[in-house]
């Protein structure tokens, strides 16, 4: 045979596998050889489109292996899977035997128990209905505050999922919105909760909740408010001259205010003689006169006489 044929031969191809294996066991031979347990991800492909996985198979296998420690390391950045594939499966329950000799490790690497021994995977019939949604509010307004309404946009989405699952969703919420002593109305754009569901939604799932708060309305008294009058013709007197004014309107308002805001006056209509009118009472924006009392101030207007007339009468 000339050595052409040789490196032609199954032969040559034999005796260069010999070297690499006399040398994989130079490499590691030597090394210190343990027992570790690794996480291999699940992997659930090829579902028919018609189904849907109605129960929470486990993420990832806890593999016992053994094998040199380098081997291992290198095993674990590889990013090792198992793979399950679901093509032409049916509704119901499907167990699948997860034995240590359908985990793919590199050479030198042995699989010596695998936890869990078996995945339990439940399919059903995919549903889709439209539901409702509801924002979570949580948290208060801040003091002499309150909640109005709130405005979700859409208030409906559709959900797809499991039959016996969707079947029984009456309503979506939203994650906790947080009113953070509020005073003022906002807008929050939030996700929604599926947390133990195993639903998708159409779209994104981000609903726009607005958050009304309005101040709460409330009425207080102000004592010994002045009565005052503008300039008129002949001489005017009243009584009282100070009155007690009942307002009402937002208690944030009604607050900030003192009895110096407000501007009680007479008429300026008037007759000669004795007179009973309601005072003209001006407060600041927002607020209404609920109540003055007394309701009514008795005003007396005198002719006023001319100044020639008073000095003869003083000759």
């Amino acid at each position: 045979m000339k050595w052409h044929d040789i490196f032609k031969s199954d032969l040559f191809l034999k005796f260069i596998s010999l070297c690499f294996a006399i040398l994989l066991w130079f490499l590691v031979g030597g090394e210190e050889m343990v027992q570790v347990t690794i996480s291999v991800p699940l992997e659930i492909t090829n579902v028919p489109d018609e189904l849907v996985i109605a129960n929470d198979p486990p993420p990832a296998l806890a593999v016992k292996v053994y094998g040199p420690r380098s081997l291992i390391n290198n095993a674990t950045r590889q990013r090792i899977s198992k793979v399950i594939d679901l093509r032409g499966a049916h509704a119901g329950r499907i167990t699948v035997d997860i034995t240590p000799s359908r985990i793919s490790l590199p050479a030198g690497v042995t699989a010596m128990k695998i936890e869990p021994a078996s995945i339990s995977i439940v399919l059903e019939h995919r549903l889709s209905r439209v539901v409702p949604v509801e924002a979570v509010i949580t948290g208060e307004v801040e003091k002499d505050y309150e909640l109005d309404k709130v405005i979700l946009e859409p208030d409906k989405l559709r959900i797809n999922g499991p039959e016996s699952e969707v079947e029984g969703i009456r309503k979506l919420e939203t994650y906790p919105i947080d009113l953070g002593r509020a005073k003022e109305s906002f807008t929050r754009e939030i996700g929604i909760n599926l947390h133990g569901l195993h639903i998708t939604i159409d779209g994104d799932g981000i609903v726009k909740v607005t958050v009304n708060i309005r101040p709460v309305e409330g009425t207080m008294r102000f004592q010994n408010v002045k009565v005052t009058a503008d300039a008129h013709e002949g001489e005017i007197s009243w009584w009282p001259n100070e009155i007690t004014v009942i307002l009402e309107g937002p208690k944030p308002i009604l607050k900030r205010i003192t009895s110096q805001d407000i501007k009680v006056k007479i008429p300026r209509d008037l007759k000669l003689g004795k007179q009973w009118l309601a005072p003209v009472v001006t407060v600041p924006k927002g607020l209404i006169v609920k109540k003055t009392i007394p309701d009514t101030i008795r005003i007396t207007v005198r002719k006023t006489e001319p100044d020639n007339k008073k000095e003869s009468s003083e000759e």
